[in-house]
């Protein structure tokens, strides 16, 4: 196959080779195993006050192991143009620095090791291929990548990215060479735009040379063969090598050995759409309904956009194909039913969504479900969303919940002048599920987005722009105060249903309109690392103060979420003497009151939940300590008014709550300091003073007096007003309830 020249203009090179486009999606599924990380390394990412108030937990196992063994990922195809930027997208979602060894494979198997490449904890580099040796019009200018690293499974993920110089986009996932297929034959689903043309890039992830066949699924289905060496990569213009090819359909990937390739495709035409084939293996299939995460129903710019839907059946007798668009209209879930489909073997069917001028707008994005009875696996389908001058295009992944190893994942967050990264959740499940998700810049800034709720079949759309996150606050209530560009965004189902959501990150450009998928999922669900409670550690008698509890998740990888609100069920005060007592009893919150003088424990209970141990009760516990309860009131000046070189005072009543015979006395700080004093030649002095002033049963008030005196400077007089501060200083004896009072309004009057 020949290399393009340096010459060839974008559209003659879309025309040699699979390139970048306006707008593509590439998605990254990324799978693997389990393992167990450490307490040490979680309780590394606990903060001191966090662990004081945590009751005693055990230790949480993870499936990630600290250290695991080798890893390798490996993508089928990249390509690299003087015109064309093509990078590496390496995302290390472990708290702990990656260290990256990347190998290029030429079209023929060669190999080029570059430089190691290190990755900081729980951070994401884009690296140009050609930093690494790709260049073009060598033996590397096309070829594949290799990704190896000790560590746990999934804890990287990476993505290939082409770009040309007008910002046309396409991304290929890397995923994981070891993994286990079910099957010798990889599977597509394919719609071409009009005037378009499909190719196939395929690549042996092994060190022998392999059989391969690439065809056209169906009755009449086409095919080419062809030996792939060790490590070797071929792309295939489907549409050259068979013959015409089919508006839509299934193609298939075949080879002699199970699991020894990897394959991508791509579907592109010349006004500029271009859009990613994702080949599966579908004998790994197990749910039978196929889940569309985030369909973009309003452009992100201009024009008109229309879903397609299309099926594929790859069994061998005929299999009935339901279909929903799922999606909130105002505050409303609507789901419509599309067109039913029935499809013998080998056939296919696209389907135009067409919308009502009411959900086009009412909704934003929304989600499809494909359900079909003949066997998981039997069934393909693809999704994506055309403008409407067929320039331009969004392609939406398809997953089978059941294929994914959890329902937790952590995305690269990128924000720019014209770049946002916007994140699809979508419930798989008939019933209300819960999650959680934070987002964590490089700058050291966080945001939690706490606990929420999606209904059956729901899809949201979190989008991450700075200014979104900077207009509200987050579920501490805490605002993001600057502005950050990187980060990473994590999220987790919470409950027992540990795969009922499915996620995507989308990558968009308002500028070119590109848009690229990230979709590495995490390799189990999220860990509760601690509860506890906060609020004020003495309360004064009869005072009433606010209590809430918080819980704190860690990923699998031992990354701390943001603390959010925890959802108690019970709240209760423990005391020998009765000294406190819930007045008022809240999901998150509680009011507290002190009854008594003497010590309480404010507990509080509510169920979390674990990857590994599913749901566990939580008990949190928090100290308090009911003492005194000190107020402070003002009384007026007397005389009210007087002439310069009088004096005159004014009287502060210090009230106690709750002596007792056990405490029967309390000694209160209190201070007196001036105020302010405005107008004329008159001079005023405020007895300045800092005393004990002591209270004692039977009488629980006393009132302490202020004295203020004035002279006259020279021949003229005036009115002033004369102001001052009494102050209770605190002190471990006692709770106050009014530190100050502010006294003034005493007229001094010229002579």
């Amino acid at each position: 196959m020949l290399l393009p020249s340096r010459r060839l203009s974008v559209a003659n090179l879309l025309a040699v080779h699979v390139v970048a486009a306006r707008v593509a999606a590439g998605v990254v599924l990324c799978l693997g195993m389990a393992g167990v990380w450490g307490w040490a390394v979680i309780q590394r990412g606990l903060t001191p006050a966090h662990a004081q108030t945590q009751a005693p937990q055990p230790p949480p196992t993870g499936c990630a192991m600290p250290g695991g063994s080798t890893q390798v990922l490996t993508s089928s195809y990249y390509w690299v143009a003087s015109d064309v930027e093509t990078t590496l997208l390496l995302n290390n979602k472990s708290p702990q620095p990656l260290t990256v060894q990347p190998t290029l494979f030429a079209l023929d198997g060669r190999r080029h090791s570059a430089p190691p490449l290190t990755i900081a904890g729980q951070s994401f580099r884009v690296v140009p291929l050609a930093e690494l040796g790709a260049r073009e019009g060598t033996a590397f200018g096309s070829g594949s990548v290799a990704l190896a690293f000790e560590g746990a499974p999934l804890v990287l993920g990476a993505q290939v990215e082409m770009k040309d110089r007008r910002g046309r986009l396409v991304s290929d996932r890397l995923s994981d060479a070891r993994v286990s297929l079910a099957t010798t034959w990889l599977a597509g689903v394919y719609r071409l735009p009009r005037g378009g043309a499909l190719k196939v890039a395929v690549t042996n992830v092994t060190e022998r040379s392999v059989g391969v066949r690439v065809r056209v699924d169906g009755k009449d289905g086409k095919g080419v063969r062809f030996e792939l060496g060790g490590r070797a990569t071929r792309l295939v213009d489907v549409g050259l090598a068979l013959g015409e090819v089919p508006r839509s359909g299934g193609v298939v990937v075949e080879s002699d050995e199970v699991g020894a390739v990897r394959a991508n495709g791509w579907v592109w035409n010349a006004a500029g759409y271009v859009s990613v084939v994702s080949f599966m293996d579908l004998g790994r299939a197990r749910d039978g309904v196929w889940h569309a995460n985030g369909v973009r129903v309003r452009p992100l710019v201009k024009g008109k956009l229309t879903p397609y839907v299309t099926v594929h059946n790859f069994g061998a007798r005929e299999s009935e194909v339901r279909g929903w668009l799922v999606g909130r209209v105002g505050e409303a879930m609507a789901r419509r039913e599309l067109e039913t489909v029935r499809l013998g073997a080998g056939e296919t069917r696209t389907l135009a969504v067409v919308l009502s001028e009411e959900e086009r707008r009412g909704m934003q994005i929304a989600g499809i479900e494909l359900a079909y009875g003949s066997g998981a696996g039997t069934i393909g389908a693809a999704v994506d969303v055309e403008r409407e001058d067929g320039a331009r295009g969004y392609r939406v992944p398809v997953v089978d919940r059941e294929m994914m190893p959890s329902a937790a994942g952590s995305y690269p967050v990128r924000l720019g002048m014209d770049e946002n990264t916007v994140v699809y959740l979508k419930n798989t499940t008939d019933k209300e599920v819960r999650y959680h998700a934070s987002v964590r810049f490089e700058s050291g800034e966080d945001y939690g987005f706490g606990q929420a709720k999606l209904g059956p079949g729901e899809t949201v759309m979190i989008d991450l722009g700075r200014e979104r996150l900077m207009e509200q606050s987050d579920t501490r209530g805490e605002r993001m105060p600057s502005w950050c560009e990187r980060g990473q965004f994590f999220w987790s189902v919470q409950g027992v249903e540990t795969k009922g959501i499915v996620g995507r990150a989308e990558y968009l450009d308002s500028r070119t309109e590109a848009s690229s998928t990230y979709a590495c999922y995490n390799c189990c669900g999220d860990l509760f690392g601690s509860g506890w409670i906060t609020g004020p550690g003495a309360l004064g008698v009869t005072q009433v103060r606010p209590y809430r509890a918080f819980e704190q998740y860690l990923t699998c990888y031992g990354v701390p979420h943001v603390p959010q609100l925890a959802r108690v069920q019970t709240w209760e005060p423990r005391s020998a003497n009765g000294a406190g007592v819930v007045v008022q009893a809240g999901q998150s919150e509680a009011q507290a009151s002190g009854n008594h003088i003497g010590e309480m424990a404010l507990s509080a209970s509510w169920t979390a939940y674990d990857s590994n141990l599913g749901s566990v009760l939580h008990t949190a516990w928090f100290p308090v300590q009911v003492k005194p309860l000190v107020t402070l009131e003002g009384l007026p000046f007397n005389p009210s008014e007087i002439r310069a070189g009088d004096s005159s005072t004014c009287g502060v009543i210090i009230k106690v709550e709750g002596l007792n015979f056990n405490v029967p006395s309390v000694d209160v700080k209190l201070r007196s300091i001036s105020d302010n004093m405005r107008g004329g030649f008159v001079q005023v002095s405020v007895e300045n003073y800092l005393r004990d002033v002591t209270i004692s049963l039977p009488n629980t008030s006393k009132i302490e007096k202020i004295r203020f005196t004035t002279r006259q400077e020279g021949m003229q007089g005036d009115r002033i007003l004369v102001g001052g501060i009494a102050r209770i200083l605190p002190d471990d004896a006692y709770v106050i309830e009014t530190p100050t009072r502010t006294l003034n309004d005493l007229a001094i009057v010229k002579p």
